[in-house]
């Protein structure tokens, strides 16, 4: 049922929250050295969008030959894989001054973003009616309760101090946004793939190869640029590359339009890979080592909230 879909997803997302910044903080504290550090993430990066690259090829080839359930089976080997090499691999890095997990701090975040990402796919679904604008207007009192809660805590799920320094503050709020456009326009690029050009899933997943081989190498030229650039002038201009993306996808048909949907999809990737790779750089290049863990964990909140906010919105 939905219902069972989405309550194993919320499981997976649970993991995958504890994943994704204990890799990019574990970084922070192996690569001191600036230059370094700016290669190793930028490989990161790449690393991570060839995942979602080949993600949707292999899924595409379950789907054509096996049962549905096949696509959740097949990450087993790799989650095996990390619990059997990490510990053997993976030099440990801990905080020593880390305070407990507020657990009260963790459902307010939840309690404040579920009503907000509710109301608005209901309001896109029924209009202006009541219920929706009330469960927005109570995901956001509630958001404030959390941030009156993160002021007076002494060890803060989330560390307001950090977030006032312009590297991270505004960073995050850069990785928000890029994320918002991406996650949404991968939607409609699915969608316009399979429900309007009636391609298979596999067939779709193979087009979807062509943007993500450009975007796959465009991490690391970003980084080595970064050497030279200032990175607001590289994030500017990835912005500036990922709008004449879109411009390019308004000339889609309704009835076709491969090439260019293909082409729109892979400018705009292209120029957000450059934002979001030197983003998390700029983050945990400004966070003080032992907060790593949680400049990471705030960069990537950032992209589920942006991602989310751009399927509610955009969907």
């Amino acid at each position: 049922s939905p219902g069972t879909l989405i309550a194993a997803r919320a499981l997976l997302g649970v993991g995958g929250a504890t994943l994704m910044p204990s890799t990019l903080a574990l970084i922070r504290n192996m690569f001191h050295d600036e230059k370094q550090r700016g290669t190793a993430i930028a490989i990161w990066t790449a690393a991570l969008t060839s995942g979602i690259a080949i993600g949707p090829v292999l899924s595409g080839i379950l789907l054509e030959h096996f049962w549905w359930g096949s696509i959740f089976l097949i990450n087993l080997p790799a989650m095996a894989l990390l619990l059997l090499l990490a510990p053997a691999l993976v030099p440990e890095f801990r905080n020593p001054h880390a305070g407990r997990f507020d657990v009260l701090s963790s459902v307010l975040s939840l309690a404040a973003l579920l009503p907000v990402i509710y109301g608005v796919k209901e309001l896109a679904r029924t209009g202006w009616v009541i219920g929706p604008v009330l469960a927005i207007a109570a995901g956001l009192l509630v958001a404030l309760l959390f941030v009156h809660r993160q002021r007076r805590l002494a060890y803060p799920m989330v560390d307001l101090t950090l977030l006032r320094r312009r590297a991270v503050g505004g960073a995050i709020g850069v990785n928000l946004v890029a994320m918002f456009a991406m996650v949404g326009f991968a939607i409609f690029t699915t969608q316009h793939l399979q429900s309007v050009l009636g391609l298979s899933p596999l067939r779709a997943a193979l087009w979807s190869l062509l943007p993500s081989v450009l975007v796959g190498g465009i991490a690391p030229v970003a980084a080595a640029l970064a050497r030279r650039i200032d990175r607001a002038w590289l994030i500017g201009a990835g912005f500036v590359i990922a709008a004449g993306g879109f411009v390019v996808l308004t000339r889609v048909p309704a009835d076709d339009g491969l090439f260019t949907l293909l082409l729109g999809a892979s400018v705009y990737a292209a120029g957000l890979v450059v934002v979001m790779s030197l983003v998390t750089e700029l983050v945990l290049g400004a966070a003080p080592p032992e907060r790593a863990g949680m400049a990471s964990a705030l960069t990537e909140s950032s992209s589920e909230l942006g991602g989310a906010l751009g399927m509610a919105v955009l969907g």
